[in-house]
């Protein structure tokens, strides 16, 4: 399982939202995890939630940007921009 981290919010998502001009996307709205011991072969997982949730509970679009610790902290800075720009 993870945790809430915050560390990469402040760092590579706001970089691609605003380099990427994804403008449907509110910042605050976006929450970063960070998990470890994941079975998963992913480097990176962008969850959101649905549109029939997002009417369902009358919510603007969110989302979840997880990191899988074990692969993702052995990428360098420049790797990391580019598989958050692959997405």
């Amino acid at each position: 399982m993870g945790s809430r981290d915050d560390t990469i919010k402040a760092a590579e998502w706001f970089v691609l939202v605003v380099d990427l001009e994804i403008d449907w996307v509110i910042p605050d709205l976006v929450y970063t995890f960070r998990s470890y011991n994941s079975a998963s072969n992913a480097i990176a997982r962008i969850l959101g939630i649905s549109k029939i949730w997002q009417m369902a509970i009358d919510h603007d679009p969110a989302y979840v940007l997880e990191v899988i610790s074990e692969r993702f902290d052995k990428l360098s800075e420049h790797q990391r921009m580019k598989l958050f720009y692959m997405s």
